[in-house]
C-alpha cells in the first residue's frame, strides 16, 4: 500500500513511494502488489496475502530530511499475516530485508545525486566568481588607467588655460 504524497528535494519533485513499489513489483524474487489499503487489509485477513507493507503519506518528505541536523526516520510499517504458519513468517522477514536494502539504496542513490549536483552548482559558483573577480580586476586597471588619463588631460587643460590668459592679455595689449 503506497500512501507516499511525495516531495519536493532542492526543486525537484521526488516520490520514492513510488519508486520503491515499482522496483519491488519488477523483481522476481516476490510477488509484490500494489493495492489499496482496504483491499490489502481484506485480502490478509482472507489470508491470500503473507505480508502487508504500508509506505506512509511522509515517506518522502522525511527523505527531504536527511541531511538536516534533525532527520526524520523513514518509516515503513510491515504487517505479517499472523495466520499463517512459521515458514510464512521467515519469507515475510526475508522480504522485509529486501525492502530495507531497497529502501536504503533508493534513498542513498537519492542524496548521491543531490549532492552531486549541489556541488556541481558550487564548482559552477566558483567559476563564476573567478570570472567575476577577472572582470572586477580588469575593470579596476582601467579605473586606473582613466584617472591617469584624466589627471593628464587636467593638467593639460590647466596649462592650456594659462596660455589662453596670456594670448588674451596679449591680445587685450594689441587692441589697446
Amino acid at each position: 500500500v503506497n500512501e507516499d504524497s511525495g516531495a519536493i528535494l532542492d526543486g525537484e519533485a521526488i516520490a520514492l513511494g513510488d519508486e520503491l513499489i515499482t522496483e519491488l513489483i519488477e523483481d522476481e524474487q516476490f510477488r509484490f502488489f500494489e493495492v489499496s489499503s482496504e483491499e490489502a487489509k481484506e485480502r490478509l485477513v482472507n489470508q491470500d496475502y503473507y505480508l502487508l507493507i504500508r509506505i506512509p503519506e511522509n515517506f518522502s518528505e522525511h527523505a527531504t530530511t536527511l541531511l538536516e541536523d534533525n532527520p526524520e526516520k523513514l518509516q515503513i510499517e510491515y504487517l505479517p499475516n499472523e495466520g499463517y504458519n512459521f515458514l510464512s513468517a521467515k519469507i515475510g522477514d526475508t522480504a522485509i530485508e529486501k525492502i530495507r536494502i531497497a529502501v536504503n539504496e533508493e534513498v542513498a542513490k537519492t542524496y548521491a545525486e543531490t549532492l552531486y549536483e549541489s556541488i556541481d552548482q558550487l564548482s559552477e559558483g566558483f567559476v563564476e566568481a573567478t570570472d567575476g573577480a577577472t572582470t572586477l580586476h580588469d575593470g579596476a586597471a582601467k579605473v586606473k588607467d582613466g584617472s591617469v588619463d584624466l589627471k593628464d588631460y587636467l593638467q593639460q587643460l590647466a596649462e592650456s588655460s594659462v596660455q589662453l590668459s596670456d594670448g588674451s592679455n596679449k591680445l587685450a595689449q594689441g587692441v589697446n
